[in-house]
């Protein structure tokens, strides 16, 4: 796993997941490319708009209090566009699915 910091903020320390150290991140890494299985690996989704400003957190129960929520940095706009398009995708899917389990 790859450790994020601000660049010219050496009092801010990057987030760990809970279990994990610098000295067990490089050999999980072999392990983990050997176990493909989805039990042996949890994805623990991150907020994508905290990555775009090198900060890692959940993604889970952050929404509401994201910093970075109303940012218009142009990684931002394009995380929003990104996530509109995926939306509509999704959606467009939905009724899709929903169209062929009414005519079948």
């Amino acid at each position: 796993m790859e450790h994020r910091t601000l660049v010219g903020d050496p009092g801010n320390v990057p987030s760990e997941r809970p279990g994990t150290s610098p000295t067990s991140t490089a050999t999980s890494a072999s392990t983990t490319s050997s176990n493909t299985t989805a039990s042996a690996t949890t994805r623990i989704p991150k907020c994508a708009r905290c990555l775009n400003h090198n900060r890692e957190a959940a993604a889970r129960d952050h929404k509401r209090y994201c910093p970075y929520r109303i940012c218009t940095c142009p990684k931002c706009r394009q995380t929003v566009q990104r996530q509109e398009f995926m939306a509509q995708v999704l959606l467009r899917r939905r009724c899709q699915w929903e169209e062929d389990q009414a005519s079948a």
